[in-house]
């Protein structure tokens, strides 16, 4: 396995922030940015997560037509539940309550929501893409190495969630996505919805990236670089597929 941590003449790469602008268009400029340091670039990856899902949070509560959707969407399980008589209608009268309550913007609750979140997440991806590249590459990086590629991956995916909001705002629906979720009524399918708008240019353009990196850092075929991002991409829509499906189950 390979990583540069190993060595340690070498001092981190202080152009390594960089490697956050190069995911972008040139992510096989990103071993030139080596040896990085992976405790900082988790950190940055971390707080670019949090402050993507706040500022979202924070644009879909102060958008009156994008907190309706939201809140309508949430309260579909309940009125479904009421139809089926599952829920008493004053049971159900108060549940929609409460979240119509409860369905505010809080700095605090944000924070306390979405940190253990953006670790959680950010180590899940790291795990998938490490097993993966060690079965395909002969000269396999490390978890920690990989996490630092992953970290960086997660620019595209911080800015995405923010492009997406604006996007979402401006057109004044959740409908307006670059994602196959523009194509499903969200009110008639909201879990098939919620799955097909998690899958979105961004995701995809997330993975190759860090694909191409990574095969870069080894001096790997560009090739071996495309099936690691579309396996990583296949376990991905299955993970949301399965949230997606057990959401149904519940609902149902």
């Amino acid at each position: 396995m390979i990583d540069d941590q190993a060595a340690p003449i070498q001092s981190e790469n202080k152009t390594w922030l960089l490697a956050f602008k190069d995911i972008f268009f040139a992510p096989r400029n990103i071993p030139s940015r080596a040896p990085f340091p992976i405790g900082k670039v988790a950190a940055v990856a971390v707080v670019m997560y949090i402050i993507s899902a706040i500022g979202a949070a924070y644009i879909n509560d102060s958008h009156s037509g994008l907190r309706y959707e939201h809140f309508r969407l949430r309260a579909l399980p309940i009125e479904i539940g009421q139809k089926k008589g599952d829920i008493p209608p004053i049971k159900a009268a108060d549940l929609l309550k409460d979240l119509e309550k409860n369905y505010r913007f809080e700095l605090t609750t944000a924070l306390t929501a979405t940190l253990p979140l953006a670790v959680l997440w950010l180590l899940f991806s790291t795990l998938i893409i490490w097993i993966f590249q060690s079965i395909l590459f002969e000269n396999s990086l490390t978890f920690s190495y990989t996490l630092a590629f992953v970290s960086f991956g997660n620019a595209i995916d911080a800015v995405g969630n923010l492009l997406k909001t604006v996007l979402h705002a401006v057109a004044g629906t959740l409908r307006a996505d670059p994602s196959f979720g523009a194509f499903v009524n969200m009110y008639d399918d909201p879990i098939m919805f919620a799955f097909l708008s998690r899958v979105d240019i961004f995701t995809i353009w997330q993975y190759i990236s860090i694909a191409l990196a990574i095969a870069a850092y080894l001096g790997a075929d560009r090739r071996k670089a495309y099936i690691l991002a579309v396996l990583v991409i296949m376990v991905v829509i299955f993970y949301f597929g399965a949230g997606a499906f057990l959401g149904s189950m519940l609902v149902a």
